[in-house]
């Protein structure tokens, strides 16, 4: 059975670098995109991943446990054109 996979990019941040380098980069903020992937065939779609929350108020709370887990303003932000729904 054949499946197609699309990702869509639907967010990004500044993250603290162990984020992406495991255990170093402590003093540095690294560029981090965030996606979902959907999968789709044999009569079924499939939404992997399902990524960040898309709730603005729901998205301030993970902020807000951002900035106060790292001294430097870490924001998640997620375009207009990329929420779902």
């Amino acid at each position: 059975m054949d499946y197609s996979l699309r990702v869509f990019k639907i967010g990004e941040a500044m993250a603290p670098g162990p984020i992406s380098f495991y255990l170093s980069h402590w003093d540095q903020l690294e560029y981090s995109p965030h996606f979902i992937w959907l999968a789709q065939g044999g009569g079924k779609t499939i939404l992997i991943n399902t990524g960040l929350p898309q709730d603005e108020e729901d998205l301030e709370i993970l902020n807000a446990a951002c900035r106060a887990c790292h001294p430097k303003n870490i924001t998640v932000h997620i375009p207009c054109k990329r929420r779902i729904g």
